[in-house]
């Protein structure tokens, strides 16, 4: 694969003025912080006895942090817009559960052309020669057909954000990988999507030299690099990483079916490109794994996992969305105590089912029902999946 990455990506981060310490590290507890921020993400929330309040999601140069804003303070919030600049003052505080925090106190708006502005969108610290030789790899270990395939997803052109007509491999290079919490920075889902099929195919190959020897590696390598493929309409990073009109009404898993079915459809329709027997399995395989890879409905899945690879990609996809945040904590020194890193708070990326998301509550997980007959007699046990 000599062109996977030909087009250049760039991006400026000027120099801004003082700017608001977002992770609060050394911090004592007790001080009054004021500076500049970009607000990435505003989820507006009910509490379970139905209360509204707001996490909102701030980021600069220094990093980003979330924080919770509760009713009374509501009214002080209500101009705040995504991907708008602000000078917020914060107080740090011992939270509810008894970690360091920001406590909100006001924001005022700056001019929307303020330097911090370029702050909401880091570059991926990982080089883009390094990304480039990881997926010329991937790429290389491809049976013929399957490399095929994967060109013809990535170049035909559908139907972009603005409803142009577009490839979306530019968008895939540059897309963020999440607003928040893992790989949240331009060229965030290139790295990620690479993670997850380096991960997922170490794990098809343990499986293949012992227990699973069938496994389709074609499938294992295609299904982790595709399987976030519609983070490249999900979302929109101009300015600052916000959701796009996709995200706002759907999941990137519904969209994935959707974009991957338009490319093969047009590749067929307007080129003298013919899938063969074996690309029209994997493409009925593939579609499949994007549409299941979270593994569970209420976290935005189409369907749950039904094959051997899926699972495999839907595990993938866990570890490295939940390990990236440490291996940044780790690398910029945020430590909550003894090379201990403090758990994320997953329930904001969940929020497919509701626009009202539980301030307190996690998912409820569903129950897996096994049936099976011991010494001749029907039994049924329930477990938690």
């Amino acid at each position: 694969m000599t062109n996977f990455a030909e087009e250049t990506i760039t991006t400026s981060v000027g120099a801004g003025s003082r700017r608001f310490p977002l992770p609060g590290t050394g911090v004592p507890d007790g001080t009054t912080e004021c500076g500049a921020v970009v607000l990435v993400e505003r989820i507006d929330k009910l509490t379970k006895k139905g209360v509204p309040m707001c996490t909102l999601t701030f980021r600069n140069a220094t990093g980003i942090a979330s924080m919770p804003v509760w009713s009374e303070g509501l009214s002080k919030i209500a101009e705040l817009k995504e991907g708008m600049p602000f000078e917020i003052t914060c107080e740090r505080v011992i939270g509810r559960d008894n970690a360091r925090e920001w406590k909100f106190l006001s924001a005022r708006a700056v001019d929307p052309n303020h330097p911090v502005t370029r702050e909401a969108q880091p570059r991926c610290d990982v080089p883009q020669e390094v990304l480039k030789q990881r997926t010329v790899a991937l790429k290389s270990a491809l049976s013929a057909e399957a490399a095929e395939l994967f060109d013809v997803i990535l170049r035909t052109p559908v139907a972009a954000r603005d409803g142009s007509l577009a490839p979306m491999m530019p968008a895939f290079l540059e897309a963020p990988g999440a607003i928040s919490i893992h790989h949240n920075t331009l060229g965030g889902l290139w790295h990620h999507s690479l993670q997850v099929a380096e991960i997922a195919t170490a794990s098809a190959l343990a499986l293949r030299a012992t227990d699973a020897p069938t496994l389709d590696m074609d499938l294992v390598r295609l299904g982790g690099v595709l399987h976030d493929i519609a983070k490249t309409v999900e979302y929109s990073w101009s300015g600052a990483i916000t959701m796009a009109v996709r995200g706002a009404i759907g999941s990137h898993m519904a969209w994935g079916f959707a974009v991957i079915t338009e490319a093969i459809t047009r590749a067929e329709l307007t080129t003298d490109w013919t899938p063969t027997p074996r690309q029209r399995a994997l493409v009925e395989h593939l579609l499949h794994i994007v549409s299941s890879h979270h593994g569970r409905i209420d976290y935005g899945a189409t369907t749950l996992p039904c094959s051997r690879e899926a699972w495999i990609i839907s595990c993938a996809d866990m570890v490295s969305a939940r390990v990236q945040p440490i291996t940044d904590g780790v690398a910029t020194g945020t430590p909550v105590g003894d090379g201990w890193y403090r758990a994320t708070d997953w329930r904001r990326e969940l929020r497919y089912a509701s626009p009202h998301t539980e301030a307190t509550d996690a998912p409820t997980a569903p129950v897996m029902r096994l049936a099976f007959t011991v010494e001749g007699a029907d039994t049924e046990v329930r477990d938690v999946a």
